[in-house]
């Protein structure tokens, strides 16, 4: 099975958005609390109770603006990024085919191509608008739904690539040795 598409920025902004949601988990908020508590005690102890707040509010505050529009702000900066460089920007956002078959993810731009075995994705995430395919912890292979024709067809194409990928995960996968001989 095989699908052509072109990766736009806001494609790019949704990974790093995903990225950003991943490792900002409950027990991560609650660290940084903790943290702003000791640090806040620490402080009084030191400046008393006065200079506290003079340190404590504008660090409370600007962690808050950071959480709230941390997306905003990734965005802009990728957006940025992409301007200032228009050579990654060529090879990126550029007309790319993905395709699935039992044995492997296969990948190509005209920039690049290749294919990678099942049992070497780390994983397979399905979302509302894109599928990301994890080659390693911090970088995947982007598939916007658009580029199906309708919300099925991606589920369908998704659910597959799922399947060979948990298949391979039970080492059932293809082995490349046996093709060789």
């Amino acid at each position: 099975m095989e699908i052509a598409f072109t990766l736009t920025a806001e494609d790019i902004c949704a990974l790093s958005r995903y990225h950003m949601d991943r490792r900002l988990t409950p027990s991560a908020g609650i660290v940084v609390a903790l943290v702003l508590l000791v640090a806040s005690f620490v402080l009084y102890a030191f400046l008393g109770p006065w200079d506290t707040g003079v340190v404590v509010i504008p660090v409370t505050l600007s962690l808050l603006f950071w959480f709230v529009f941390r997306h905003g702000l990734n965005r802009s900066s990728i957006l940025r990024e992409l301007g200032r460089k228009p050579e990654m920007a060529k090879t990126l956002l550029c007309q790319r085919r993905l395709a699935i078959s039992p044995e492997a993810l296969g990948h190509s731009s005209e920039f690049e191509t290749g294919s990678i075995l099942w049992s070497a994705i780390q994983s397979v995430v399905t979302l509302e608008e894109h599928g990301f395919f994890y080659v390693s912890p911090s970088n995947a292979i982007i598939l916007p739904r658009r580029a199906f024709g309708n919300e099925s067809e991606f589920r369908t194409f998704m659910q597959l690539a799922q399947g060979y990928f948990e298949k391979a995960r039970r080492g059932k996968s293809f082995d490349a040795t046996k093709r060789m001989l």
